[in-house]
């Protein structure tokens, strides 16, 4: 049932968080803290020589090698004591109360043996129920996302997980951020069902790994250089012939939609692109932490054995381990990966190896990507109208939402299952909006017009002086 006691709920829910965000908030402070000395600072570029010498001495077996360097790294990393650091000591739910809209509820999922409870955190209430979830509803869960993967029917599924997970309180609210831990960490939440149709239609949905990274990208923002957009897609255009929407970012081809999304994104943002020739990993290295923007569309590939291996296919057979990710200190506001299973954490790896945790702890604060193999036509819709969205002033959150919903609604029904809409999700801050080509031209247009209207007041008023002058002069001569 529900406790009543806020002290003793706030109480309990700082020290979880504490717990579970300590070290990822460090290396998200610490990757931040490391941009402030600038990208070419020793810091910087010993820490990501170190996670590189750690994959190279993974992949030749050198275990006691790879231990010696994980030793100098942690050395490294040793951070004092700041007051960023010490917010994830206490505070956080007052403060993370005192910036939720009315109309935004966080939900945070807490497992405790085969018992799930689900805290609710809004502006002027805070609570914690005990969800009516069957024996062996982890099975459940990892079902539905197997399922959803093969695009078998999970409307059964999909109703009855609603009716357990999604509690009777967030028809109350019109936004949820959901922080789901390790247990529901890669559940769709937006393909549950709820009152008859799918959560998307109700509601805006983004998620967070700790309850302390919703509105991270509030921290102070990081300008080394001119702040600029920055598009990897080192997919080739001449792609092989495959039927529309099936072809999946998880395979070795080449893909006509990444390869015209991440064009279209490009010109869409202004941004710097690297394609299939110069996305080479020198370039992507070195173009990363100068980024404000990033947009990625190209293969992921997930090592089980080793998931730190795990790694974006780049140009010229290069890679981009998770590992060297997790070695960035980036100045972005948001990171989309348009690639698959980027979001997926394994529910056999206790370590939650995925990308989306590893550009966190490199310092950015929202982070867009997929928990399973992306459908290629299908994503290459949704991300260019999550862009048109947000050109609209949007959320990245709501923008999202709005691109699904469009999917969703294809008069000929091609891209209804929940495999070809679903597959995206916001992490972290959505609040960032890009300047995008239209938001630019419209701020230029409001720049001009904002001139106009100065200058239109300027000479009205020496006008006006004009005539208050002449008056007078005439008063004299009468």
């Amino acid at each position: 049932g529900n406790t009543s006691d806020p002290a003793a709920l706030e109480s309990l829910l700082e020290q979880i968080d504490y717990i579970e965000n300590r070290f990822a908030w460090q290396r998200f402070q610490h990757s931040r803290a490391l941009r402030m000395r600038g990208s070419q600072a020793a810091p910087y570029r010993q820490r990501l020589s170190l996670h590189q010498q750690i994959i190279t001495a993974q992949q030749q077996g050198a275990t006691a090698q790879v231990q010696a360097l994980r030793d100098a790294l942690r050395e490294l990393e040793e951070l004092p004591a700041s007051g960023s650091e010490a917010q994830s000591e206490g505070g956080v739910l007052q403060q993370l109360r005192a910036t939720l809209a009315p109309k935004q509820l966080v939900l945070k999922y807490q497992a405790c043996g085969s018992r799930l409870y689900c805290f609710g955190i809004a502006a002027d209430t805070l609570w914690v129920q005990h969800l009516p979830v069957a024996a062996h509803w982890p099975q459940a869960v990892e079902r539905f996302w197997a399922d959803i993967r093969r695009q078998a029917s999970v409307a059964l599924q999909g109703a009855r997980l609603g009716r357990q997970l999604l509690p009777q309180a967030i028809d109350n609210y019109q936004e949820l951020i959901i922080v789901p831990g390790a247990s529901l960490a890669n559940l769709p939440f937006q393909a549950l069902s709820h009152r008859g149709d799918y959560l998307l239609s109700t509601h805006t949905i983004s998620y967070a790994p700790h309850l302390i990274f919703i509105g991270a990208g509030s921290a102070q923002p990081i300008l080394e250089s001119k702040p600029a957009s920055l598009v990897l897609a080192p997919i080739g255009a001449q792609a092989r012939a495959a039927a529309e929407g099936l072809a999946v970012r998880a395979a070795t081809d080449r893909l006509r939609g990444a390869a015209a999304e991440g064009l279209s994104v490009a010109q869409n943002l202004a941004a710097t692109l690297l394609d299939e020739n110069t996305a080479t990993k020198p370039r992507v290295l070195a173009a990363l932490p100068q980024a404000e923007w990033v947009h990625v569309a190209t293969h992921a590939v997930y090592d089980s054995a080793a998931p730190n291996l795990s790694y974006l296919q780049l140009a010229a057979g290069d890679r981009l381990y998770l590992e060297e990710v997790y070695g960035l200190s980036m100045q972005a506001k948001l990171v989309l990966l348009s690639a698959c299973q980027t979001a997926t954490s394994r529910p056999q790896s206790n370590r939650l190896q995925a990308f989306h945790r590893a550009f966190f702890q490199a310092g950015v604060p929202s982070v867009v990507a997929g928990l399973w193999e992306l459908p290629d036509q299908a994503t290459q819709q949704v991300v260019e109208q999550f862009y048109a969205e947000l050109a609209q002033g949007r959320s990245a959150a709501d923008a999202l939402r709005h691109a699904q919903l469009a999917c969703l609604a294809r008069t000929d029904g091609a891209y209804a299952h929940p495999f070809f809409w679903a597959g995206l999700i916001v992490q972290g801050d959505t609040k960032v909006v890009p300047a995008t080509r239209k938001t630019k031209r419209w701020m230029w247009l409001f720049g001009l017009a904002g001139v106009l209207l100065l200058g239109a007041a300027i000479i009205l008023w020496r006008r006006a002086q004009s005539r208050s002058g002449r008056g007078q002069a005439l008063q004299q001569i009468e």
